[in-house]
């Protein structure tokens, strides 16, 4: 299993995604910013101010707002993570793997033929 996820950090970053890195328990109250919508019954019981995550991207795009409201548009990002499930009342683990981008397809380059300036 390592190796598996060694490879997909190689070749996400090769394509030159950049790796964020969550948390795998968060509070409620950032859990409420970023499930809004998710049923009562499909959280996962935790301690009082705990919960564990359910999701990756929602932190990706948490990263991507961030990012965006500093004026840094080109922002690709990939997270490889534990996430939980309520299956049966019972808590279950398993990988997951998100990628998140915004901005422009191609940077400007500044020499060449595809030289171009950016505005």
């Amino acid at each position: 299993m390592y190796d598996q996820i060694a490879e997909v950090r190689r070749i996400l970053s090769g394509l030159g995604l950049n790796e964020a890195q969550g948390q795998t328990l968060i509070s409620k109250t950032e859990f409420e910013v970023r499930m809004p919508k998710t049923s009562l019954p499909s959280r996962i019981r935790s301690a009082a101010t705990w919960t564990f995550c359910v999701e990756l991207l929602p932190g990706l795009i948490h990263s991507l707002r961030h990012n965006v409201s500093r004026k840094n548009y080109d922002v690709a990002l990939f997270e490889v993570g534990r996430v939980f499930t309520n299956v049966n009342d019972q808590t279950k683990e398993h990988r997951s793997v998100a990628i998140a981008i915004t901005g422009q397809r191609a940077l400007p380059f500044w020499s060449g033929d595809e030289r171009r300036c950016q505005v």
